[in-house]
């Protein structure tokens, strides 16, 4: 919550911390995240604003997360909490934004579908790279009971997958990087850019 767009604009020191790089004029692309702590676009647009008033080209992505508490869920069910989420009322909040600063590119990465996806896997005892849902040390999936933002390893390196070709269009089929698991990440990362609707890529 703590890192949600308005959480951060009133946090004088994060804030200043934050405009003091936007206020080099030079920063192309803003992303932010999403917490309930924040549910409207009023965190988005202080942050929206500040940043335009010092580049006026500047891009923004915004990333929904995976949802808390994993291990209280199956893993249809917890894809049946995220993925509605973000192909309906997420690609909505996105098209809000939009309309309120028309002609500024405003896109979302899937990166939260990472967890879901591994999810599935690991129920169906094909994640052979992790041994239990939850647990420290690599072993788990996610780290603790929370799950949000204390992903595992495998996760953390898939979603960064998910990052690097929905902001700078890496090919993951043609990517050298080799990252070392049984598990083919690459292909999960590349299925979920794929399936992503492209009216909410980068342009």
């Amino acid at each position: 919550d703590t890192g949600a767009p308005l959480s951060l604009w009133n946090d004088a020191g994060h804030r200043a911390n934050i405009q003091a790089v936007l206020d080099t004029g030079t920063v192309e692309m803003f992303g932010m995240t999403y917490a309930s702590s924040g549910p409207t676009t009023a965190g988005y647009e202080l942050w929206l604003d500040y940043a335009l008033s010092k580049n006026l080209d500047t891009k923004f992505f915004i990333a929904l997360p995976w949802s808390d508490f994993p291990s209280d869920y199956t893993a249809a069910a917890y894809a049946d909490v995220w993925q509605p989420q973000h192909d309906g009322p997420w690609h909505d909040f996105i098209d809000e934004l939009r309309a309120l600063y028309p002609g500024v590119e405003i896109f979302c990465i899937p990166h939260g579908q990472v967890a879901v996806e591994m999810f599935s896997l690991f129920e169906a005892g094909n994640l052979t790279d992790v041994s239990v849902l939850t647990g420290g040390a690599g072993e788990g999936l996610f780290r603790d009971y929370k799950g949000h933002s204390h992903v595992g390893e495998i996760l953390h390196d898939t979603m960064e997958l998910v990052w690097l070709n929905a902001i700078y269009g890496v090919e993951l089929d043609k990517y050298a990087y080799a990252p070392g698991y049984i598990t083919d990440i690459k292909a999960i990362a590349k299925s979920i850019m794929d399936g992503h609707d492209p009216a909410y890529d980068k342009q």
